[in-house]
């Protein structure tokens, strides 16, 4: 069953005019797709939600199996949520939180032309996120098998794993510097290792830390701070 709302305006003309709120409850297995020029678009509990507006801030939570969103102008953010992820922006900043794949093909991507991304606690095994302008910070443990590409044009970015996280890791950056908080085995040539740790002007670190690798990270930067931190002890 399909329930379609259109907003109109005093003549009953369908468009962009309509000034007020929407407010709808739905059962926690339906799809959710909202459509807007200039609104705040907020949905909760439901299995697929699909959001698309050219000026507004989308908050998505409890969604159980796939989450989509975009904004040409507007922050996008994703809480306590499941299944496949993709959240695009073009002037605005992207957040997640508490976010697991639903299935094991489930991929998470978020990328914005200008702003943050922000993500913690990111269970999927593959996750890109890219900005042009801005700063990427990853937090959390890295799932096992995973690939995360972090790719920020002008700013820096930070992942920030437990103290006992052992990973492969190929950092570039063009202009800027690479800090880690983790011994990375670098592979120079295949008859030469070297041992990488704490700040360097070098513009690039490929290897592996720690003695069993559980994921795969490919950080890269034209200018800005890559950063392999080490969360704190609790």
């Amino acid at each position: 069953r399909q329930i379609e709302v259109v907003a109109t305006d005093d003549r009953g003309v369908a468009g962009c005019s309509f000034s007020g709120s929407v407010a709808l409850d739905v059962p926690r297995g339906a799809t959710v797709v909202v459509k807007t020029v200039l609104a705040r678009v907020t949905v909760a509990d439901v299995a697929i939600a699909r959001v698309e507006t050219v000026s507004g801030e989308v908050s998505l939570q409890g969604i159980a199996r796939s989450a989509e969103a975009s904004s040409a102008n507007g922050d996008l953010s994703l809480r306590n949520s499941a299944g496949r992820v993709r959240l695009q922006s073009i002037s605005a900043s992207i957040e997640a939180a508490e976010v697991a794949p639903a299935e094991a093909a489930d991929q998470f991507l978020a990328k914005t032309t200008s702003g943050d991304i922000t993500l913690a606690r990111v269970g999927h095994a593959r996750v890109e996120a890219t900005t042009t302008s801005g700063h990427i910070e990853l937090t959390g443990a890295p799932a096992r098998g995973g690939v995360y590409l972090l790719k920020a044009h002008s700013g820096g970015v930070k992942v920030t794993m437990p103290a006992d996280a052992s990973f492969r890791v190929d950092a570039r950056v063009a202009h800027g510097e690479i800090v880690t908080d983790f011994p990375v085995r670098q592979s120079q040539s295949p008859q030469s290792e070297s041992l990488l740790h704490g700040q360097h002007s070098t513009v690039r670190v490929n290897g592996v830390a720690g003695d069993n690798p559980q994921a795969t990270l490919t950080l890269s930067s034209f200018s800005g701070v890559l950063q392999l931190r080490k969360a704190a002890a609790r």
